[in-house]
């Protein structure tokens, strides 16, 4: 059973948070410790009226470290609507560099892009080989840009990977020795949504890294996801649809916090 639950939580987790959203908040603490200790982005699915819930629970601390885990970006959406005693807590039990990222982040308003910050999947540091990031791309097998940063988190130029395999002959250097950045576009947490549509760069394909005033790197935002901003929420037929994928395996999670709670009992 357990195997099967890991799998869940990787393949459909918001079939997981739906059965347990229908739980006793200590029923859901408790599933959580036994089940999602290798997984604990799980939490980042809960709705956040409910995740608040959790939090205004006695057994809820090690959630504060749990969300300490997440992303910058997505850390900073679920804190922004959390209270400030609970935002203290996760802010204090971070690393100085990333408590400075979340807290810029917390600090924009919803018409700047800096509000919409998406995940970095590829971040590298300036002092990592040729050869070590040509054996990332190797394993990933993906067509993704990496974003540089230096020791204190601070953005220092993007890197398209098919340039580096013209650059077998420099496998030893750092790659910031080869980084091109005065063209590159990027953009402040502080600009307006409205201002970015206009300006012809924003056409181009791969994700525009957004900085905080010091350049830390607090995310990147594409084109497409702006304008998914401002389209219309999906139609009921749409939501109907994913109620019915839920429902499909709503049953076996709840056999799994059944199984749980007669063990522990």
């Amino acid at each position: 059973m357990r195997e099967y639950i890991e799998t869940l939580i990787q393949s459909q987790p918001q079939v997981i948070i739906s059965s347990l959203e229908s739980a006793s908040p200590s029923d859901t603490l408790t599933w959580l410790q036994e089940y999602a200790e290798d997984n604990k982005g799980l939490i980042a699915f809960f709705s956040i009226s409910y995740l608040k819930i959790l939090l205004d629970t006695d057994d809820s601390m090690f959630l504060i470290t749990w969300l300490g885990t997440l992303d910058s970006s997505m850390l900073t959406t679920i804190l922004r609507n959390i209270d400030t005693a609970v935002q203290g807590k996760v802010l204090q039990a971070l690393p100085a560099a990333k408590a400075m990222q979340v807290q810029e982040g917390l600090s924009f308003q919803k018409h700047q892009v800096g509000y919409y910050a998406q995940k970095c999947d590829a971040i590298l540091n300036e002092q990592t080989s040729i050869e070590t990031i040509l054996s990332l791309i190797e394993s990933d097998k993906k067509n993704q840009t990496y974003y540089i940063i230096d020791h204190q988190g601070k953005y220092v130029g993007s890197l398209d990977p098919y340039k580096l395999l013209r650059l077998r002959h420099r496998l030893h250097e750092p790659v910031k020795n080869v980084l091109i950045t005065d063209k590159e576009m990027t953009l402040k947490g502080t600009v307006s949504i409205k201002d970015v549509l206009a300006r012809a760069e924003w056409q181009q394909g791969k994700p525009i890294p957004i900085l905080g005033k010091t350049r830390l790197l607090l995310g990147t935002i594409s084109n497409q996801y702006l304008h998914q901003l401002v389209q219309t929420p999906k139609s009921h037929h749409d939501v109907k649809e994913a109620s019915h994928s839920i429902l499909a395996t709503y049953d076996f999670v709840w056999q799994s916090m059944d199984h749980l709670f007669r063990v522990v009992d």
